[in-house]
């Protein structure tokens, strides 16, 4: 659907069909005990990292891996070591092959995922990988597709360097707030209050009284937060929930994770949704007596307070922390004010971060496209 055209404008020619076998000679990777990080190297799939241990260098050769979780999974990057599970890798057969341009070809793993055989435990054998049907363009084509992919794998590659940095900025921030290395001031320049040292449970109302539950309303349970943000599903009915649905949210309601807390699956409830929400019992629901949730909400992912809740958990398979024991947790807690100052600022890296994993979005939706665009 998409081609390219020489520099001249003219056409190039059409692609060839062949067979993998006719392109690639594979091979498996090298297996080496010692990584160099004297760890454990990950493994690079289509999907990100997918485990493993077999190390070699990446520098004209695609990873294909052919057994297990990681079986039709492609990566193709240039002068990078990488480490390989089950996995196989290729050499061309001649010079007018150029891996990256069948590294991209291959990453939509519509050829590779549909030939998989076995259901327990995936795999895909050289034979198959030798049947495998690839368009193939002139090589220069192929040089203009690769280098055009290339530049939108490179903002791709920047805008995740971007949302890194904004995180560990916000996570250095918080530090300075929080241990009161950095302290906000009054308008008029004057200090506030020293923070008052108590127990969270003199300052926040836990797990107040609700409202009933609606005949239908949005479910949260504990796999409906991730990294602060909710991934809403479909409304449920009140015959057909769970028992553990019993916390009605009212904005403003901060959601702390008491069961497997080390997750920190908090949630703020700031946008007031068409329907009735209601929380787990497998979350803590808090407010403020006098002050901004929203400094509640950062105050739950800090280290010190993290700290505090660890050695109250109890169990071992789903340590958890029950409302009392939360109750019990010293912390420090600021000045209305300086409160409303702190949730502002960080409310501004929140808000940066959620734009910038926007942009990426929308960089990898506009990468998916030209993929298909290109090759199918």
């Amino acid at each position: 659907m998409l081609r390219f055209k020489r520099d001249d404008g003219t056409s190039y020619p059409e692609w060839e069909n062949k067979v993998l076998e006719n392109i690639f000679i594979f091979q498996y990777g090298k297996f080496n005990n010692n990584p160099d990080n004297g760890g454990i190297y990950p493994i690079y799939g289509a999907n990100g990292i997918i485990g493993g241990y077999n190390k070699y260098n990446a520098e004209n050769s695609i990873i294909i891996g052919h057994m297990g979780a990681n079986a039709g999974s492609v990566l193709y990057e240039k002068g990078k070591h990488f480490v390989t599970y089950n996995g196989t890798i290729t050499k061309p057969l001649n010079a007018n092959t150029l891996n990256l341009y069948f590294g991209y070809y291959l990453l939509l793993g519509k050829n590779l995922r549909q030939i998989c055989a076995g259901s327990g435990q995936p795999f895909l054998s050289y034979d198959m990988l030798n049947r495998i049907k690839c368009s193939v363009p002139c090589l220069e084509e192929q040089q203009k597709i690769a280098d055009f992919l290339s530049e939108v794998d490179n903002i791709i590659a920047m805008s995740e360097q971007e949302i890194e940095s904004l995180e560990m900025q916000k996570k250095g921030a918080m530090q300075k707030i929080f241990s009161q290395e950095v302290k906000f001031k009054a308008d008029d320049g004057s200090e506030y209050p020293e923070w008052e040292k108590t127990l969270l449970g003199n300052v926040c109302n836990i797990n107040p009284k609700t409202n009933e539950l609606d005949d239908m309303f949005f479910y949260i349970d504990l796999e409906s937060i991730e990294s602060g943000k909710l991934i809403l599903k479909e409304p449920i009915n009140k015959t057909e929930a769970p028992s553990r649905a019993q916390r009605v949210l009212e904005i403003g309601d901060v959601l702390f994770q008491t069961v497997r807390p080390y997750q920190m699956n908090h949630y703020y409830y700031e946008n007031k949704l068409p329907m009735q929400v209601v929380a787990s019992t497998g979350f803590a629901q808090m407010r403020l007596i006098n002050g901004d949730n929203r400094f509640l909400y950062y105050l739950f992912y800090t280290n010190d307070f993290n700290k505090s809740v660890d050695v109250k958990c109890t169990g071992s398979n789903y340590p958890a922390i029950n409302s009392s024991e939360l109750a019990k947790i010293k912390v420090k807690i600021p000045c209305l004010e300086e409160q409303q100052k702190i949730a502002d600022f960080l409310s501004e890296f929140d808000n940066a971060i959620e734009y910038a994993k926007e942009e990426l979005e929308v960089w990898k939706n506009i990468k998916k496209g030209l993929l298909q665009q290109m090759f199918e």
